[in-house]
């Protein structure tokens, strides 16, 4: 999982920050009380990022890990779940559809 900064929101588009790499994603979030803020983290699969990856898109959501949207959570689901770092808690999201 690659470690990234946000730097910046502008409604639903994050610019995220690893190392000198930005990334701008359209991220819905579902299931959750608080709503990640500028300097937070995400924790996220790689391939998410990587436009190479078949399954890549520059728009995800993102729900409750036990929700009926989405794929069946097991130790192969990397590239599903996240992990967003607010106040010093994480809060673990796995990516929804539909």
């Amino acid at each position: 999982m690659i470690k990234l900064s946000i730097k910046n929101i502008v409604n639903n588009d994050y610019e995220l920050v690893n190392n000198d790499n930005i990334y701008k994603l359209n991220i819905r979030f579902f299931d959750i009380k608080k709503f990640p803020k500028i300097g937070d983290t995400i924790y996220m699969s790689e391939n998410l990022i990587d436009k190479k990856y078949p399954e890549y898109s520059n728009c995800y959501q993102f729900g409750a890990v036990n929700s009926i949207y989405g794929r069946e959570i097991n130790m192969n689901s990397e590239n599903e779940v996240i992990c967003i770092v607010m106040d010093g808690e994480n809060t673990y999201l796995k990516r929804i559809f539909g």
